[in-house]
């Protein structure tokens, strides 16, 4: 069971983000012009894509993190794809929500 954070943003919004291997949460991220250094985190969770949507949501992947920076703020990010292959998805990073 996975916590999800009090507030979910009404679109994910992107993120530039940087993690040392593929299934390694971020070091740090920039999220609306702010460079949050990442103090711990717990993850990956690997959500996949519904099954009755359509092929292509098969094979989509979206690695979810709990995110704490150093100024103790919690954040929701994800990265679409597994990491290595482009078809699970962009490999993008997105803010997803906040935690309370």
């Amino acid at each position: 069971h996975w916590p999800r954070p009090t507030r979910l943003l009404a679109r994910p919004e992107p993120v530039q983000a940087m993690a040392e291997l593929p299934d390694q949460p971020p070091l740090f991220f920039i999220w609306r012009g702010v460079r949050r250094k990442v103090k711990c985190a717990d993850g990956p969770e690997r959500v996949f894509g519904e099954w009755w949507q359509g092929d292509a949501e098969l094979t989509t992947v979206r690695d979810y993190f709990r995110l704490e920076d150093t100024s103790g703020e919690r954040f929701w990010v994800y990265r679409s794809g597994d990491g290595e292959r482009g078809e699970t998805g962009s490999q993008g990073w997105f803010l997803h929500g906040i935690f309370g």
